[in-house]
């Protein structure tokens, strides 16, 4: 079954054994690109040694102000933005450039 939204648990317990699903409840939370940075920057914070595989991550636009300083301070080569809810690479881009990011709704940059 292929479903665009996740889906629910009453449809879940329904199914056959050969069928599968495309969706499953709680996925959002590692899908959306946003709520993924949150948890691994959370869990960063908890430990550092173990999840040090990643660049520091930011939500835009609740974390614009830390963003700017980062950006700043380490004068970056280059940074990822990505839309949280696209796929596909569907309005990812680079920039090197603190005005270069376009909007900052909704976006991960890292």
């Amino acid at each position: 079954m292929w479903f665009d939204l996740v889906i629910g648990p009453d449809i879940v317990s329904k199914l056959k054994p050969y069928q599968r699903v495309s969706q499953w409840p709680g996925i959002q939370v590692l899908t959306h690109k946003n709520r993924m940075a949150d948890n691994l920057m959370i869990m960063r914070s908890h430990f550092p040694d173990d999840y040090n595989f990643f660049p520091t991550t930011y939500n835009l636009p609740s974390e614009i102000m830390e963003y700017r300083k980062e950006f700043k301070k380490a004068q970056p080569e280059t940074f990822i933005v990505k839309p949280t809810h696209d796929c596909q690479g569907r309005g990812i881009y680079l920039m090197n450039k603190f005005d270069d990011l376009k909007d900052p709704e909704t976006l991960v940059v890292a």
